[in-house]
């Protein structure tokens, strides 16, 4: 499923929707991304899954997904990327989750996108840690 995002200049959040995708559909979105004259330092990432899916891919191709993800992050310059999804158990999010705790990247799982926002401090300016899916 193709990755879109929509930039939320006052609330200085990039969402990001579509199913699960392999690491060439993350390197072509964040490239456009890349260039978008709204993105500023320090924008958080929300990447929402709107259903519960059943994508299952292997170590390897979890691990390409999220070099791709830590190759960009300094360029677009990331505050924090929240991972939405309705199921606390998505082996996807957990993946990445633990990749990001590896690699002292600032990435959390919620199971709803106030919860995210609350944890970006752009909601009500409260202090939510990420769910610990391990």
């Amino acid at each position: 499923m193709t990755l879109e995002y929509a930039i939320d200049g006052d609330l200085r959040v990039v969402r990001i929707t579509g199913g699960h995708a392999l690491a060439t559909e993350w390197l072509l979105l964040l490239g456009r991304l890349r260039s978008e004259p709204q993105l500023r330092a320090g924008f958080n990432v929300l990447r929402e899954y709107p259903d519960v899916l059943t994508w299952r891919p292997d170590e390897a191709t979890l691990r390409r997904v999220f070099s791709v993800i830590q190759r960009f992050w300094p360029e677009l310059r990331i505050g924090k990327w929240a991972i939405v999804t309705p199921d606390p158990a998505d082996v996807v999010a957990s993946a990445i989750l633990a990749l990001s705790r590896e690699h002292g990247l600032p990435i959390g799982v919620f199971t709803s996108a106030t919860a995210a926002a609350d944890w970006f401090g752009t909601a009500t300016g409260a202090t939510a840690q990420p769910a610990d899916l391990q």
